[in-house]
């Protein structure tokens, strides 16, 4: 299945600021097309660094050259436990992962390899369980 969504509706044409003081966008440097820079919080099936081909319109066709990485995003609105966003972060970092924040209640995290996928794999499921989290893989 071809992902058919607007790359402006994943990233700002022009480059803007995530809460935490990182930039997101796209690298037109790429040789097919773009390359995802930022982690995707919104989009399936594609993941950072990952190069795509994107249409007259900046319309994301197949990822052409896959970097491997796997999104996770966490959702911490309904959590009873305030705690439970450092140990997620706490996570983060010992598997050595990226987080972006897109919003005061989302996060999404980019695991560098199946690997480390599977470590945030078996940390998040355990706490939404709990009631602390939502959770879900960028992958379909």
């Amino acid at each position: 299945m071809i992902v058919q969504i607007s790359f402006s509706a994943l990233v700002s044409r022009t480059m803007h600021r995530l809460g935490n003081g990182n930039s997101c966008g796209r690298d037109k440097s790429a040789s097919t097309g773009s390359r995802s820079v930022c982690i995707p919080f919104f989009v399936y099936d594609l993941a950072l660094g990952d190069e795509v081909e994107t249409d007259d319109d900046r319309t994301i066709q197949p990822v052409v050259k896959p970097t491997g990485h796997y999104t996770f995003r966490v959702w911490f609105g309904e959590s009873p436990d305030d705690a439970v966003r450092e140990q997620v972060l706490g996570m983060v970092q010992r598997f050595a992962c990226l987080s972006e924040w897109s919003s005061a209640n989302l996060l999404a995290i980019d695991a560098l390899n199946a690997e480390v996928a599977e470590d945030v794999s078996n940390f998040l499921p355990e706490r939404e369980q709990h009631g602390h989290l939502g959770c879900e893989t960028g992958r379909t």
